[in-house]
């Protein structure tokens, strides 16, 4: 693998990673440097600065500043795509014949530039991103976003045909490697995650606990749904932790003597509630790529219960409790609260995750896909 190059087209600056994309692309970062691969990385910036820790695992950085300019809303390219473009990026790409990674559809502008058409060209697909914004399209409540979110759903979907012009794509689950099929050599690559082993506490915990960045509409639509229909079932006090936590959500969380908010927690926080949680309750109400806010419970949280939403495509159901509807979920989030977490449980865990989840086997695969044409 030593002295081959790469250059990586990041969608937002990798650092701190502190967000689902970033962490997948950070972690990705990290593991092919380990490997000898000279990443020549490209971030497009918006309110995140630039971090001079990513010269530790980059031979170079550039940074291009996003545009966000409220005209482009009224371009026929997705405005997450036109927002992310500058001329001197595709300069840097044609100073040598590097295969290129992109990451996310968002990066995407050049995939199809007649400059490029003979270089090795890889797509990772983080989501599918127009069911995504449909998503967002359906939870939002302003109108104004919702608007938005039903003209980008459109507008990526009409896109999403420039994938043809990848040598691959790198799917983030099963059931997004199966959708993008269709426009040529799809592959599996879970998402690259933090964790190089598991560290769940044995024994009990206290509490359950639902997390997430709350001010994500969907996290907020799972968080409610816990508080109206499960909490209420409990016969143990649940914590719902996060950032963002909205006025409605809020309100409801303080008519419940059962439930605790803890609002804007710090990272050792986080991980503290994490790892001594029993129970994680994690439904979800989209099926879109995998969530790694279960994979950070997998790999350090004990007792994990989600509905088929969260597991879609992921192959975790045996490392999961699974329920879907309301009694199901609160009477198996009972039961599991009154099971001791054992290390048997956590070397099934490691067998399970071994299998796709691996940060360097998946490095490795990557690479196999990019270098041997």
């Amino acid at each position: 693998m030593i002295n081959k190059q790469l250059h990586i087209i990041s969608f937002d600056v990798p650092l701190p990673a502190d967000y689902g994309g970033a962490i997948d692309v950070f972690n990705k970062i990290r593991h092919l440097h380990r490997l000898g691969i000279e990443i020549v990385l490209h971030c497009f910036t918006y309110g995140r600065k630039e971090n001079k820790d990513l010269t530790n695992f980059c031979k170079e950085v550039h940074y291009y500043p996003r545009y966000t300019s409220l005209k482009k809303i009224f371009s026929l390219d997705p405005f997450i795509v036109t927002t992310r473009t500058h001329p001197e990026l595709l300069q840097r790409l044609l100073a040598d014949q590097h295969p290129i990674l992109f990451e996310g559809l968002h990066t995407a502008h050049l995939l199809s530039h007649a400059f490029l058409k003979d270089r090795v060209k890889v797509v990772r697909a983080h989501n599918i991103e127009h069911e995504y914004y449909g998503y967002l399209y359906k939870a939002e409540k302003s109108f104004l976003k919702k608007m938005f979110f039903l003209s980008e759903s459109i507008k990526l979907k009409y896109y999403e045909k420039k994938l043809k012009n990848a040598q691959h794509i790198g799917a983030i689950s099963s059931t997004d490697k199966k959708y993008f099929q269709k426009w040529g050599n799809s592959f599996l690559l879970p998402p690259f995650h933090h964790h190089d082993e598991i560290k769940s506490n044995i024994g009990n915990g206290n509490y359950s606990l639902y997390h997430g960045n709350l001010g994500v509409a969907e996290n907020e639509k799972a968080a409610i749904w816990l508080v109206e229909n499960i909490s209420t079932l409990l016969n143990h006090p649940l914590i719902i932790a996060g950032s963002g936590c909205g006025t409605l959500l809020r309100k409801k969380i303080n008519q419940s003597s059962k439930i605790t908010l803890v609002e804007n927690p710090s990272d050792e926080e986080m991980q503290r509630l994490i790892s001594e949680a029993h129970v994680h309750l994690l439904p979800s109400f989209q099926e879109s790529g995998v969530k790694l806010k279960l994979l950070h419970a997998l790999y350090s949280g004990r007792f994990v219960l989600a509905n088929s939403m969260m597991l879609s495509g992921t192959s975790l159901e045996n490392a999961c409790t699974m329920a879907n509807d309301i009694s199901n979920f609160a009477q198996k989030a009972n039961s599991l609260f009154a099971l001791p977490f054992t290390n048997e449980e956590i070397e099934k865990r490691k067998i399970i995750l071994s299998e796709n989840y691996d940060n360097m086997s998946n490095a490795k695969m990557l690479l196999d896909q990019i270098y041997n044409q």
